[in-house]
């Protein structure tokens, strides 16, 4: 039997497919209300002084505020990046966020969330998220 490493998951309110691969990770990891997640994002992101919640320099200041461990997948000359299907071979337990090539996505107890299948992206950086709430 194969273990399932993708599986569809759209917490938006109205089910609808939008560019908001940050809220949608997040809402997953933390378990929380997709509209109180977005709500409290724009707060930190003026909080921070920050244009938009939709890039690195945002989420490395988010997570560390959150306390939230990072793991970074620096490039290796001559070495292929860690990609999703290794990347849970690797950490198959657990909730983490995954900083992907132009995306963000939530990976739980080695399973990838979200609303299409990243799993072949290239991985940047990982947090590892320890609680629940936002």
């Amino acid at each position: 039997m194969v273990k399932e490493i993708y599986r569809y998951s759209n917490p938006h309110p109205e089910g609808k497919s939008v560019t908001d691969c940050v809220v949608r990770a997040i809402t997953i990891a933390v378990e929380g209300d997709y509209l109180e997640v977005r709500k409290h994002l724009n707060r930190i992101k003026k909080e921070l002084k920050e244009t938009s919640y939709k890039n690195r320099k945002f989420m490395d200041k988010y997570t560390k505020l959150n306390g939230w461990k990072k793991i970074s997948f620096p490039a290796i000359k001559g070495v292929p990046r860690l990609r999703g299907k290794d990347f849970v071979k690797q950490y198959p337990k657990g909730t983490y966020i995954l900083n992907l090539a132009k995306h963000v996505v939530t990976v739980v107890d080695g399973v990838y969330l979200d609303t299409w299948d990243s799993t072949e992206k290239m991985i940047y950086n990982a947090w590892e998220i320890k609680w629940n709430e936002i």
